[in-house]
């Protein structure tokens, strides 16, 4: 499900009643997801609990005083976001209000200071509304899917360094059980990482947009060498392939 790709590594929930969000947490809870409820009313919200890069999808409720008579205070909305979420930064928005015939007016404040979106959509709280305190988290969840792949597509692989060099990483790629593909891949991404050697496995979160096609790598510990364990790996590589 594209809600746990994008999920990876935190998610913001930002609302004024934890009540109302009990069901999200529960829900990415079981899912293994990390989040962190942000309480917005003036009084609890701190400033400087900030998540930065970590934040890839964010729930933002609208209204946060219960004196339903006070205007709404989209300025306030966006400047809320803008305390977890860097300038420029990639990060998905589902607008979880009882009143989302004000997101738009949010939106449009989040492009002007350079905190848009890469998509944004708006899901009317009454909609799953259960009773009791409980919302259909499962059906939000199933339409947040629908929506975000219209846009973009994910795909996560597993692969073995098996040669670096002074320009490229070369990586055999699991793409299922049986088909293995060798690629190589720049070495800047890898820059960062300490101890990388040859043996090392690799974690390809592979997102592809129309036009563009991005790779993110993380480390793995070698609980997955099991499904790399194959004999004559170059037999049929063409050696010049590697020079």
């Amino acid at each position: 499900m594209i809600i746990e790709e994008l999920a990876e590594p935190r998610v913001a929930i930002i609302d004024d009643v934890e009540g109302d969000t009990i069901g999200l947490q529960e829900a990415l809870n079981k899912r293994n997801v990390k989040f962190q409820f942000i309480d917005a009313r003036p009084e609890y919200l701190k400033h400087e609990e900030h998540f930065s890069e970590n934040v890839r999808l964010v729930f933002l409720d609208l209204y946060y005083s219960p004196d339903i008579s006070l205007d709404f205070n989209p300025d306030l909305c966006a400047q809320i976001i803008g305390y977890y979420i860097p300038t420029g930064h990639q990060y998905y928005l589902v607008i979880w209000s009882r009143d989302v015939d004000k997101a738009t007016q949010v939106v449009e404040i989040l492009e002007e200071i350079n905190l848009s979106p890469v998509k944004a959509i708006s899901k009317s709280k009454s909609e799953y509304f259960l009773g009791e305190k409980k919302y259909d988290i499962e059906k939000l969840f199933a339409e947040i899917n629908v929506e975000f792949e219209e846009i973009e597509k994910h795909e996560t692989i597993f692969g073995e360094i098996i040669e670096i060099s002074d320009e490229y990483i070369m990586i055999d790629c699991m793409l299922d059980k049986e088909n293995f593909q060798l690629r190589r891949f720049d070495k800047i991404p890898f820059s960062e990482f300490n101890n990388l050697k040859v043996g090392s496995y690799i974690q390809i979160k592979i997102t592809t947009k129309p036009g563009s096609k991005n790779f993110e790598f993380y480390l793995k510990d070698d609980e997955i060498a099991s499904a790399f364990s194959r004999e004559d790996l170059f037999k049929d590589l063409d050696e010049g392939f590697l020079k």
